[in-house]
Order: structure tokens, then C-alpha cells, then sequence
């Protein structure tokens, strides 16, 4: 079985930032689509050039913030099995606050400098955490399936049951009419 590449976006308008950041988590074995701005990897998504396993994006980029994308990217995108991580220089509380206010259920922030061997760990914890997310929706949507089973079977005896009682119920009453003509004609005799 092959062993699964995943995607990581990677936004940031350091072109240094980019290469290094990129080449770090290509030797980790991630497939790394390296975007300058906001702008463009939105515009890749809508076209379904990408579908990124996990997001890494700076705060402070040209045309539109990181935070900005990822809230922008969050009303036409499906981001609940998508991890992000905020990657970036900006340490202010309202930065830090809004970056975690877009809903999206893995947000991670790190500072810059960046620490390699830190961002490969998170990278592996966000990898994982998506594919845990994964598994159990789809655990849960077997379960659902099964328990529609399970409840239409029941219904289905349920329905079987009561069609083979009234049918009892049917033979019983001719059976007694039955006897009790029968009952009626020995009646005459006596």
C-alpha cells in the first residue's frame, strides 16, 4: 500500500521564508504548494487547483493578511478537517485572538523565527489530528448507515409481525365461525 503525500499550502511573502520553510517539509515527505499572498492560493483553491491537507500561512502578507484568507477561505471551504498554522512574526494579543476566532477546529500559531524541528513536529501532530478527525466521520457515517439498517430491518419485522398476527387473527375468527356452525348443526340433531 502506498503511503499517502500530503499537501501543505504554504503562504507567506518571504520568498526566503518560502524556500527554506518549503524544502524543510518536502525532506518530512509533504507535497508543499508555496503561494506569495493570499490572493493567489485563494484564487487556486476556487479553481480546484489545490486541496491542501493542512494550511500554513504568515499574518502579515501584502493584499490580504493571513488571517484575512483563512476567514475568507473558511465561508466557500469545507475547512473542518483542515488544519491550520499561523506562522508568523506578529505577537500582538488582537492578532493572536482573531487567528483563532475563524471556527475552524485545528488552529496552531508559531512564531518566527522558525524552529524547523518544532514546525516538523506540529506539521506530523496536524497530519495526524486531521487524519483522527477523518476516521472517526467516517466511523460515524458506518454507524449512521448501519443504525438506518438496523431501524428499517426492525420496521420491516415489525410490519412482517403484525401482517402474520392479523393473519392469525383472520384464521382464528373463520376457525371459531367455523366451529360454531358447526356447533349450530349439531345443535339441529339433538
Amino acid at each position: 500500500m502506498e503511503k499517502e503525500v500530503y499537501t501543505i499550502a504554504l503562504l507567506d511573502d518571504d520568498k526566503d521564508l518560502l524556500a527554506l520553510t518549503g524544502g524543510s517539509l518536502r525532506k518530512q515527505g509533504y507535497k508543499v504548494v508555496a503561494y506569495e499572498n493570499g490572493v493567489d492560493f485563494l484564487t487556486a483553491i476556487k479553481k480546484g487547483a489545490i486541496n491542501p491537507s493542512a494550511i500554513i500561512t504568515d499574518v502579515d502578507m501584502p493584499f490580504k493578511s493571513g488571517v484575512e484568507t483563512i476567514s475568507d477561505l473558511a465561508k466557500f471551504h469545507d475547512l473542518s478537517e483542515t488544519p491550520v498554522l499561523f506562522l508568523t512574526g506578529v505577537t500582538d494579543d488582537l492578532t493572536i485572538n482573531a487567528a483563532f476566532e475563524n471556527n475552524i477546529n485545528h488552529i496552531y500559531y508559531m512564531l518566527k523565527p522558525v524552529n524547523y524541528m518544532l514546525l516538523n513536529m506540529t506539521m506530523f501532530k496536524m497530519i495526524l489530528s486531521r487524519n483522527y478527525l477523518r476516521s472517526i466521520k467516517s466511523t460515524n457515517k458506518k454507524l449512521v448507515k448501519v443504525i438506518r439498517q438496523l431501524q428499517d430491518e426492525k420496521k420491516n419485522a415489525e410490519n412482517k409481525y403484525e401482517h402474520t398476527y392479523e393473519e392469525f387473527l383472520e384464521r382464528q375468527k373463520k376457525l371459531i365461525d367455523h366451529l360454531t356452525d358447526i356447533h349450530m348443526e349439531l345443535e339441529k340433531f339433538k
